[in-house]
């Protein structure tokens, strides 16, 4: 049984805990938006990258309230909770053609060399993407998304030439081949912030497998040298294709908000495309409505919230309209009563209803038949006692 004081000094650690919760929200908050100001200079080291990543990680969490925290779990249970989490893989690669995917290469301006974003890149620069789509930048949120769709066709095109090799190598009755392996192949630790990191991966090491498909065709004659190239050529142009889309994001800090509201944070950082990109990226509606995103991005607590709003307010735009449909339609029915209660005019016999009794309205004509050849009869004797 817990004791009065006990119970005193629980709540007071509750209440220093929830207040050191919102010195240190406003802490992270605040060193958030200082280096939102400087993004556009946190891209030049590896190190200043890694900063970006970790400070909006962390102000992407702000709004999730954490569990076991010092003063609000049980006390009968000890202090103490897990580290963070975190885990690696390693990938085997035997083609050269892979490795130089995964390395990519260094541009040349000066003698007309085009940089080539490998995978190693792609992850890191994908990493900062997926922080920014967290915070609500619809910008990052639009890259997510078309590098979803490279990725689409790029998967969709492997798989199709790898069925054909597949048939190709099998096929052969009585004959069977082994795929071309490296004797020393090159193992690399992949430890990756966003998931797109790793599914790039697993694209790359499809493609390393195509290509020992391709070189193996080739070495017992079933490709010539253009069959085995082009299909090398084909998979690697969709690959860098889909490392290439990450380019198309840079740090602004802006969100859907200040789009929707054509601020000033907007403005700037439309300007600031057209500075670095020479074109500003182009945001779906549906994508900066919210309503549809990559099917692989991050939590986005800000549009989650924003979205709620929305609904909130449409059900009870909708709950007015209806309470305004069915006072309508009262009136209408009230008007109506009114007009059924007015008396109906009197025609020298009374009807019940539509479906009265048909046996009184007969003996009441008869009756005024009746009664109107009598009168006609005495006026015909009159005439002629007159006449006489």
């Amino acid at each position: 049984m817990i004791g009065t004081d006990e119970k005193t000094n629980i709540g007071k650690n509750t209440q220093v805990t929830e207040m050191s919760d919102v010195a240190e929200s406003e802490v992270i908050t605040r060193d958030a938006k200082a280096i939102t100001a400087n993004a556009d200079e946190l891209h030049e080291t590896a190190e200043d990258q890694k900063l970006l990543v970790a400070r909006n990680k962390v102000a992407a969490r702000t709004a999730i309230k954490r569990a076991n925290q010092p003063g609000l779990s049980d006390p009968l249970v000890g202090p103490g909770t897990p580290g963070a989490m975190q885990m690696s893989a390693v990938v085997k690669f035997h083609s050269t053609q892979s490795i130089n995917l995964f390395r990519g290469r260094k541009g040349d301006p000066a003698n007309g060399v085009r940089p080539i974003i490998g995978l190693a890149r792609f992850a890191r620069q994908v990493s900062l993407v997926w922080s920014a789509a967290s915070i609500d930048d619809p910008y990052a949120d639009q890259v997510l998304l078309n590098i979803e769709n490279a990725y689409d066709t790029a998967k969709a095109t492997l798989e199709s030439k790898e069925q054909t090799m597949k048939g190709l190598l099998e096929g052969m009755e009585d004959f069977e081949v082994t795929l071309q392996a490296s004797v020393d192949p090159v193992e690399i630790k992949l430890q990756f912030y966003s998931p797109w990191g790793f599914r790039a991966a697993m694209l790359l090491k499809q493609f390393d497998k195509l290509v020992r498909m391709a070189l193996t065709a080739r070495h017992i004659g079933i490709f010539t040298e253009s069959d085995w190239l082009s299909i090398v050529r084909d998979s690697a142009r969709a690959l860098r294709h889909m490392f290439n889309e990450v380019d198309g994001w840079v740090s602004t800090g802006v969100k859907r908000e200040d789009l929707r509201n054509n601020t000033a944070v907007a403005k700037r950082a439309q300007n600031r495309y057209m500075e670095v990109k020479k074109r500003i990226l182009v945001v779906d509606q549906a994508l900066l409505d919210g309503s549809y995103r990559a099917k692989l991005s991050p939590v986005n607590r800000i549009l989650e919230k924003y979205l709620g709003d929305v609904a909130t307010t449409q059900a009870i735009l909708k709950d007015i309209k209806l309470a305004s449909g069915t006072s309508e339609n009262v009136n209408k029915s009230n008007d109506a009563d009114a007009v059924q209660s007015k008396p109906a005019p009197n025609f020298g016999f009374s009807v019940a209803n539509k479906h009265g009794d048909k046996a009184t309205v007969r003996k009441e004509s008869e009756a005024e038949t009746e009664g109107g050849d009598k009168h006609k009869a005495k006026a015909a004797a009159a005439k002629k006692l007159g006449g006489k």
